[in-house]
């Protein structure tokens, strides 16, 4: 065993990395494999990316159901306390607005939602006990924005549900999130 250092720490977090998602777990990914080479050619399973492969074994799955994200979201005004005041727009509003643009978007505009939110475009089923935080920004200039790893939504809070579920569903397309 070679001690880590600032010339091989690179090199032990990729074969640490290694250990952990692959070959800890190789019996258990070469039983999947051949199970799935039991029903699809190796041919096309090599062309998949990994968002394919996903959608393969998930599908595009169950309907986001507006009262299940109501019960896993919680706000927070982060907009700066002056902006706060005089705006006059308290975060019982936004929360109203947010509401009214996700229930009017359609299920696979929920699905882009909770993929654009948590990194999955299907429910996870287990969050661990924490909640999706969407925090309440000022600048109406910046799209919503997302951290999926700490399950976290940057939202401006536009002017109307329209202009909301607008710029919701091009941050969606625009992918602005920090997951790839």
């Amino acid at each position: 065993q070679e001690p880590v250092t600032a010339t091989n720490v690179k090199s032990y977090v990729m074969l640490y990395a290694a250990h952990r998602m692959v070959e800890s777990v190789r019996p258990a990914l070469e039983a999947m494999r051949r199970g799935i080479l039991q029903v699809m050619p190796e041919t096309l399973l090599a062309s998949l990316t990994a968002e394919d492969f996903v959608l393969l074994l998930n599908g595009c799955g169950p309907r986001v159901d507006v009262r299940w994200l109501k019960g896993i979201t919680a706000f927070k005004d982060s907009r700066a306390e002056q902006s706060r005041l005089s705006s006059g727009q308290p975060l019982v509003l936004f929360e109203k607005l947010y509401w009214a643009a996700v229930s009017s978007m359609t299920d696979a505009e929920r699905r882009e939602l909770l993929y654009f939110a948590t990194g999955s475009p299907v429910h996870p089923h287990d969050f661990s006990g924490r909640r999706l935080t969407v925090h309440v920004k000022s600048d109406t200039n910046d799209l919503p924005s997302a951290q999926v790893c700490t399950l976290e939504m940057n939202v401006p809070f536009y002017s109307d549900q329209a202009e909301l579920k607008r710029k919701l569903l091009t941050s969606f397309k625009c992918e602005t999130y920090d997951f790839h």
